[in-house]
């Protein structure tokens, strides 16, 4: 199965930030803190990818044209994998809605302090089909290796379903 690691773009505002580095925000403008690369998305990636498993990672907030040419392949995915954030959390689901309007098949899995901190609210969402709470790395390896596997990927500690 094909894993695409996803920081999808904003189409309504410039600065999401969905990592634990995050400033002031003032009538929808940041006013402080700093920006940086999805390096909690790039250190999932990296496990997976160095457990053997056919990772893509896409920074689609900074490279349109990429995620433009990954979005018409999307049909090569088996799972999408994001984190999401509760600022961007509703935008981040209606990105994903139309991620699963286009591959029915595809798997959505949210890690980070919104499914981690409100588990049942982010199940509630129709886009997501699984939650990671607390620190996703292994988790999702042993996810990645169950469903690769055709196991029982319910028995792996840490997921949220309904």
């Amino acid at each position: 199965m094909k894993v695409l690691f996803l920081n999808p773009p904003s189409l309504t505002t410039e600065n999401v930030v969905r990592d634990s580095i995050y400033g002031c925000w003032c009538k929808g403008r940041r006013i402080g803190g700093a920006q940086m690369p999805p390096t909690n998305l790039l250190s999932v990636a990296t496990v997976l990818k160095e457990d053997g498993r056919d990772v893509e990672m896409v920074d689609a907030a900074v490279d349109g044209e990429r995620w433009a040419s990954t979005e018409e392949r999307i049909e090569e995915f088996g799972c999408v994998i994001m984190l999401v954030s509760s600022s961007s959390f509703q935008e981040d689901c209606g990105f994903v809605a139309g991620l699963k309007a286009r591959n029915p098949d595809l798997l959505s899995v949210f890690f980070g302090p919104h499914p981690t901190f409100m588990p049942s609210y982010t199940l509630e969402s129709p886009s997501v089909d699984l939650i990671v709470m607390r620190e996703p790395e292994l988790i999702l390896r042993d996810l990645a290796r169950a469903l690769d596997a055709g196991g029982d990927w319910k028995s792996v500690p840490g997921l949220g379903y309904r």
